[in-house]
């Protein structure tokens, strides 16, 4: 949204772009060799509607630590600034009372976690035992920004974001 409201540089595009092509081509080969058991694009339901929506179809809980979800640093100043799309409220509501927020996280990253602006990589969901090996493999192949962002316990389909 920002982007074509003209707030945006070339730079900042082309770094996306080339980020959005590398994650999901490399992530996806990449997650079947270390024993994924879910993954999902992150989308038109934001990274918190595709959260919810593993969890719920697994009947488990997810906690994410914010802090550490990958993120432009432009997209938390751009949030901040409200540009934002109506899918921000959509999808908080698509996610009512199966998400909670510590207060500890801020508005703005609240913000781009729900709002569908997203074209983010995969979620991936396996064994914690290969999760660090699988991290390493993608920062290999040219993907530094996998990261291990949370973890997941057997529950009822809920989402905690903690800072």
């Amino acid at each position: 949204t920002a982007l074509k409201r003209g707030k945006g540089t070339p730079e900042l595009l082309e770094r996306m772009a080339e980020t959005m092509w590398t994650l999901n081509d490399v992530a996806g080969q990449a997650m079947v060799e270390y024993g994924a058991h879910a993954a999902t694009d992150i989308t038109g339901c934001g990274f918190i509607g595709h959260a919810w929506e593993m969890a719920k179809g697994s009947k488990v809980n997810i906690r994410v630590y914010a802090s550490r979800v990958p993120v432009f640093e432009e997209a938390l100043v751009f949030a901040k600034r409200g540009y934002l799309t109506q899918g921000d409220v959509s999808n908080r509501e698509y996610t009512r009372g199966a998400v909670t927020l510590d207060k500890g996280v801020s508005s703005e990253m609240v913000q781009v976690m729900f709002d569908p602006q997203t074209s983010g990589g995969l979620l991936i969901a396996l064994p914690s035992s290969q999760a660090s090996a699988l991290v390493d493999a993608l920062h290999a192949r040219g993907v530094g920004s996998a990261v291990i962002i949370g973890e997941v316990a057997s529950g009822d389909g809920t989402i905690t974001v903690v800072p």
